[in-house]
C-alpha cells in the first residue's frame, strides 16, 4: 500500500482508467451531485455554484484531496481536443484545451 499519494499518481491511474473504458470515465466525469453550503465550503474541494445550489463531481472531490496549488488552481484537470473530446487527465494547466470537464460539456451544450 502506498503511503504517499500526489496528484501525478492520481492523473497516472485516472489515465490508465480513461485508457481502458474511456466512455465509463467519461460518463463518471460528467456525472455531478448537488451538494449543500456546508461541502461548498469545504477549503480545498472545488465545487460549481449555479442559480440557487452547489454542485460536485468526481474530479471535485478528487482535486478536494490536494489543495490548491499556489495560483488557487486544482491540480489536476482533463485535456480535451479542439472538438471538445477528452484527450487525458493532466496536471494543471493543461493547456490550451484543458478546463473543467462540466465547463467544457456546457460549452459544447451538452448541459
Amino acid at each position: 500500500m502506498k503511503k504517499d499519494i500526489e496528484p501525478r499518481d492520481v492523473i497516472n491511474f485516472l489515465n490508465d482508467l480513461f485508457y481502458r473504458d474511456p466512455d465509463a470515465v467519461v460518463r463518471l466525469l460528467d456525472f455531478s451531485t448537488p451538494c449543500n453550503r456546508e461541502m461548498a465550503d469545504h477549503p480545498t474541494m472545488p465545487v460549481r455554484e449555479g442559480d440557487d445550489c452547489f454542485s460536485v463531481g468526481l474530479l471535485g472531490i478528487l482535486n478536494g484531496l490536494f489543495d490548491a496549488r499556489s495560483d488557487g488552481q486544482p491540480p489536476i484537470c482533463v485535456e480535451f481536443s479542439p472538438k471538445g473530446e477528452m484527450l487525458r487527465f493532466c496536471e494543471t494547466p493543461c493547456g490550451k484545451y484543458g478546463g473543467a470537464f462540466s465547463e467544457i460539456c456546457e460549452e459544447r451544450g451538452e448541459r
